[in-house]
């Protein structure tokens, strides 16, 4: 299943392309939205990583920790230089940006270091650092996906239009009811296919691929 993703070609036509959810013969497709649930960016941030034979976890990439933890303690450097006994406009506007680098480093930071999970022994997914339990059934929020839920993996094109007009890959996962719930957003075509496949595999669950 993974050559039959990986030998589709990577140089596609670089235009919008418009999905027919009908290809896929699938009432719930036809349910589903097909438009990117994130704005694109130029960092690729999760990386899918082989746990354990029953568990899967996108994980923050090397590039990205080392991109949020810049901003962290980038942020702070304005707090050692500035004269503290002469405070002026100047020295305060630099502060309160030092504040913003920082703040915006650690929600970064935090935000990509959620757990990103597939448990086959639990038969759950998750996105989120509460673990859901699947003896009591109890449900921490929605992003906490019994296996038999999931109906489908999804794949569209996402677009930036940030002066660069790079192109991003996003992998969203499909429920019963047509919802979608955001994975991954990859630069690299074959990269996200690979990992779409060896998803496809482990929640034997069919990928629906409009790139």
């Amino acid at each position: 299943m993974l050559n039959k993703f990986l030998k589709r070609s990577t140089s596609r036509d670089r235009k919008t392309r418009i999905c027919c959810p009908s290809q896929f013969s699938d009432p719930v497709a036809m349910k589903a939205e097909w438009s990117p649930m994130k704005d694109a960016g130029n960092l690729q941030t999760r990386r899918l990583v082989n746990v354990s034979p029953n568990r899967l976890e996108f994980r923050v990439t090397l590039e990205a920790l080392c991109f949020y933890l810049f901003f962290l303690f980038g942020g702070m450097v304005p707090f050692f230089l500035v004269p503290w006994d002469v405070l002026s406009f100047r020295t305060v506007v630099l502060l309160l940006g030092g504040v913003a680098m920082s703040t915006a480093g650690g929600y970064g930071f935090y935000s990509g270091t959620t757990p990103i999970v597939f448990d086959r022994s639990r038969r759950f997914f998750w996105k989120g650092r509460k673990e859901p339990d699947a003896l009591s059934g109890t449900i921490h929020q929605k992003e906490h996906v019994r296996f038999e839920n999931i109906h489908a993996l999804q794949l569209v094109t996402n677009y930036s239009t940030d002066g660069r007009f790079d192109y991003m890959y996003e992998m969203n996962l499909v429920l019963n009811d047509g919802r979608r719930i955001h994975l991954v957003a990859q630069r690299n075509l074959i990269n996200v296919r690979e990992n779409a496949g060896t998803l496809s595999q482990f929640l034997e669950r069919p990928v629906w691929d409009a790139i």
